[in-house]
């Protein structure tokens, strides 16, 4: 006998929980054009729990759309999940534990794996990136780079003012070297031509 089903969406995986009093047998199948899935379960009564199942699936869910659930033969009972986008399946077993008894669970996955980046990022968060700017905001920020731009600009004027300031005191050094060479060797030729004469 079922006890229990439970859904729970996530933007990476849909897990789909099957609760009973005794280890459930099933065997699940993909389908195409239109996707679904289709989940046999043996032994199983179609009670409340499991007609109730199509009521637990959100709108908001990624992968699944809506759940169908009929007796398919007289110990099956078939559970259609019509789906979002194509998906790959899981589908295990897990023992009692605590207050769980035998659980059948089958994870949804998507066919394509999502980005770890886009995953972390909520609708809201896109949402708020996606959102047009302010024209206030616009125009602050317009005046802003503006600012900056003539701050940079100004920088290197300053830089270009510094740097020929420096070209120009090695230009006046090497001149007045050049000039006291000059001197030196007119005074050198000067005191040779004494020499000769005396």
């Amino acid at each position: 006998m079922l006890v229990a089903t439970r859904v729970w969406p996530a933007q990476e995986y849909t897990r789909v929980t099957f609760e009973a009093a005794q280890p459930i047998k099933a065997q699940v199948i993909t389908l195409k054009n239109p996707e679904r899935l289709v989940l046999d379960l043996e032994g199983i009564d179609l009670n409340g729990e499991l007609t109730d199942l199509a009521a637990r699936v959100r709108a908001d869910d990624p992968y699944i759309k809506q759940v169908r659930v009929a007796r398919n033969k007289p110990t099956v009972v078939r559970v259609v999940l019509d789906l979002k986008t194509e998906v790959k399946a899981t589908l295990f077993a897990l023992p009692p534990v605590g207050e769980y008894r035998h659980r059948l669970v089958l994870d949804i996955y998507p066919l394509k794996p999502i980005d770890p980046l886009l995953a972390l990022l909520s609708a809201g968060d896109i949402k708020e990136l996606t959102a047009p700017v302010p024209p206030q905001r616009a125009m602050s920020d317009l005046f802003a780079q503006a600012r900056y731009r003539a701050a940079g600009r100004a920088q290197d004027r300053a830089r270009a003012r510094a740097e020929g300031g420096r070209l120009q005191g090695r230009s006046g050094r090497q001149a007045r070297t050049q000039g006291d060479g000059q001197s030196e060797e007119a005074c050198f030729r000067h005191g040779a031509h004494d020499h000769r004469g005396g």
